[in-house]
């Protein structure tokens, strides 16, 4: 019950949730209604994935949590015996 109680109170405030891009989007409101039962249940499945989405959408714009993308790794090591690039040697001091 209390881990319950506490994962209500962590992550952003219903203020700070209602002001994401998300959150201010319309829901698509254009589509016919259900013809049967099969239509109306697959329609409200529908519906609730697209809200859950919505929603772990918008914490995450609330949070402002970018996307994680991979560092790019390095280039690989040419084949074995395979030229180096040409390295200019350091050039010497003259002296006056």
């Amino acid at each position: 019950m209390g881990l319950v109680l506490l994962g209500a109170c962590v992550g952003p405030g219903q203020n700070k949730l209602a002001a994401t891009p998300t959150a201010k989007t319309k829901a698509n409101t254009g589509d016919a209604p259900p013809a049967s039962t099969d239509d109306r249940d697959r329609s409200q499945q529908v519906n609730a994935m697209d809200d859950m989405h919505a929603a772990q959408k918008a914490h995450a714009e609330a949070n402002n949590t970018p996307p994680k993308i991979p560092a790019p790794s390095p280039a690989p090591p040419g084949p074995p015996g395979a030229a180096q690039p040409k390295t200019e040697p350091a050039s010497p001091e003259t002296k006056k």
